[in-house]
């Protein structure tokens, strides 16, 4: 990784510099690239926005060195861990943010933070203060005021130094400083918010792992406006302690999420974010010239691996049908939709999910895990058919190496071989055995979908070596999200004495009995279930993340899903009513975006609510689930991974699934509308 340098950055700058349109509102600027001034290793000064990336090069490489150590043992003190930086009292990744004023002082103390591997002794961490003039505003090089730093404590280490490995000057060092605002400049017509940067990382290690923290001096006339910070500082990951450096935090995703559309900086790509409901049918009728399907041949290219000869078959012809891509969509999407070929898929579930909730005797099982496995077993059969390749147990353990590791490896700026050695392997396992599947014919015995996409890959003439490849990326579209969608309708179904009341007595509706077994009547779950459909939508936009991608275009489903003027005062809290038809003015149906939008609009949607629903039906019909500490406690969602649009619970949760007896004995089937004979 020493070969790493800015140059794999693309063009990627920062958002400082303001652009106006004539269509756009002066109080709705949208935000371009700029480049960052920084102090080489050779002492001269450089100004490019790849220096706005390289500057961090090797913070992110120890970062990855460490994070590499940590695999290889299950003892804490043989690694280096990352210092708990604590600022005033101010523990977490959310900057510190300070009303301010010029010719004001201010003290910052990180006496408290302490190193994990030597928690009686922080003298082994170095404290670097500096400030990030860049982010700042959109200013002219000298208009930025300067904060005066000095030390105001005696640590083992103290001063001052010229500049630091990250390029910065004027670095103050030790635990606890005091930075002065002097006055602006004469000629600064505005003023900016100010950017103080503290970065603490042990002396001792090779790799020493760096932690920052950022204090935010707003002027006091800006906070009253409550205007928020434009720029995404690159090292957020850094700040929040995650492992995607280039990830948003989530006070700087909240400060942008009051952007119509703004500009962060990830590396490799121009990525334009958009919040404003009302650019989004502006952008989505734009479909020819922000186009979705780049991403789809990247995604196949870095994460499934496909050859070179796959990138050029499916680079071909974006716009029409007969290009791979839109070709795809035209030959599998009408197997998707209502008819029989969902309906066959819908039966396949359906049948799995009876056979799995027959419980003899209550059992103890981890709440994610159970449900995952449902799913998977459900889903992949009704698709690939009796010869399902995920069913065998050592290709389900090469999925669980490979799903981890997919986004960073969609990236593509890292060697894979070399970092992602295991998920490589288990990717390529996976290909071994979907190759058999292809070749030996067992995809026609698949449903209509799979054999659609199999003959659609024959058509256009991919090489066969990548069918194989594909074929596993189906696994990931169809289960990605639907697992973690499935685990959190269950949460809150069960975890709410009263919402379960309202929907076991809505899914009775759609039971009958007979002599010859209970019917299970799908069009009634769908459309007469309002609570229950209700609680589905609203776990898409309360766990839901980023949720339509574009080329160059981010239409962010968060931004909408916590948007308080969309959604009323108690957008942060899952309100299992919210989605319930009311007589009163409903939400701009743009705002809600759990399976995208326009031409990216997901066409699995239906299999997926109607999957989901169903085994949430079931559980309601047939089982008794509780946590077995008899409380049930939401997980938090910090590491969630940023690859599905569903957030994925942290830990998971031990619950008894208690199944009951009543109509245990009958057969079960699925019926759709009026038939009550399939």
């Amino acid at each position: 990784m020493e070969g790493m340098g800015g140059e794999w950055s693309g063009g990627v700058g920062k958002g400082c510099v303001i652009v106006r349109d004539e269509g756009i509102s002066p109080d709705q600027p949208l935000w371009s690239d700029t480049a960052d001034t920084v102090i080489g290793e050779d002492g001269k000064s450089y100004k490019t926005n790849h220096a706005t990336v390289w500057r961090w090069r090797r913070t992110f490489q120890n970062d990855f060195v460490t994070r590499m150590q940590w695999t290889l043992t299950s003892n804490f003190s043989n690694a280096t861990h990352p210092a708990v930086v604590r600022v005033n009292g101010h523990l977490g990744p959310e900057p510190l943010v300070v009303p301010a004023g010029y010719n004001q002082s201010f003290v910052f103390d990180a006496s408290e933070t302490y190193d994990p591997d030597h928690p009686e002794d922080n003298s082994k961490l170095e404290f670097q203060w500096y400030q990030y003039g860049e982010p700042s505003f959109h200013l002219p090089d000298g208009l930025v005021t300067a904060l005066n730093i000095v030390p105001t404590s005696m640590p083992e280490v103290y001063g001052t130094l010229t500049s630091n490995e990250s390029g910065f000057q004027n670095v103050t060092l030790g635990q606890k400083v005091e930075v002065t605002i002097p006055s602006l400049p004469e000629t600064a017509t505005e003023k900016p918010d100010l950017h103080l940067i503290l970065q603490v990382r042990s002396k001792m290690a090779s790799f020493p792992v760096t932690r920052y923290r950022e204090s935010f001096l707003g002027w006091l006339k800006w906070m009253e406006k409550k205007r928020g910070l434009l720029f995404l500082a690159p090292m957020s990951c850094i700040l929040g302690g995650g492992f995607f450096l280039y990830a948003l935090t989530a006070w700087n995703e909240k400060k942008a999420s009051n952007l119509p559309i703004y500009t962060p900086r990830i590396p490799g790509v121009r990525l334009s974010v958009i919040n404003s409901l009302d650019l989004v049918p502006v952008v989505q009728r734009q479909w020819r010239t922000l186009i979705f399907a780049p991403i789809q041949v990247k995604a196949a290219q870095a994460a499934m691996g496909a050859s070179k000869g796959a990138v050029e078959v499916m680079n071909r012809d974006f716009v029409t049908e007969n290009g791979f891509i839109n070709g795809m969509v035209k030959a599998t999407h009408p197997s998707m939709i209502k008819g029989p070929a969902l309906n066959a898929l819908n039966s396949k579930a359906f049948e799995i999910f009876d056979d799995a909730l027959r419980f003899e005797r209550p059992s103890t099982v981890n709440l994610f895990v159970w449900v995952g496995k449902i799913i998977m077993h459900a889903t992949t059969d009704a698709i690939y058919g009796p010869s399902n390749p995920m069913r065998d147990g050592k290709n389900l353990e090469g999925w669980h190496k490979y799903r981890p590791a997919l986004m960073l490896m969609m990236l593509d700026i890292l060697p894979q071989k070399l970092l992602f050695r295991n998920a490589v392997g288990g990717r390529e396992h996976l290909v071994k055995s979907f190759a058999n599947y292809y070749h030996d014919g067992s995809y026609k015995q698949g449903s209509a979908y799979i054999r659609q996409f199999v003959e659609h890959c024959i058509k256009q003439q991919l090489p066969e070596d990548d069918i194989p490849r594909l074929l596993l990326g189906t696994v990931f579209n169809n289960i990605a999200n639907t697992i973690p969608a499935a685990f959190w309708l269950i949460y809150h179904l069960f975890s709410d004495p009263a919402v379960l009341k309202d929907c076991q007595k809505e899914v009775r509706g759609a039971v009958s009995e007979s002599q010859d077994g209970v019917s299970v009547n799908l069009s009634v779950i769908l459309n007469s279930c309002p609570i229950l459909n209700s609680i589905y939508q609203e776990v898409f936009r309360y766990h839901g993340t980023a949720n339509s991608k574009g080329g160059l275009v981010m239409v962010s489903g968060r931004s909408r899903h916590t948007n308080a003027e969309v959604w009323g005062e108690d957008v942060d809290k899952f309100y299992y009513r919210r989605f319930v038809k009311q007589s009163s003015k409903s939400s701009n149906p743009v705002a809600f975006r759990g399976f995208g939008g326009g031409v990216t609009l997901c066409p699995g949607r239906h299999f997926a609510t109607s999957e989901i629903l169903l085994l949430a039906t079931l559980s309601l019909l047939r089982c008794d689930i509780r946590p077995k500490n008899d409380i049930w406690e939401a997980p938090s969602r910090a590491m969630s991974s940023q690859a599905e649009a569903v957030d994925q619970p942290d830990y998971d949760i031990e619950v008894e699934v208690i199944h009951h007896t009543e109509n245990s004995g009958k057969p079960w089937k699925l019926v759709f509308e009026g038939d009550t004979s399939s």
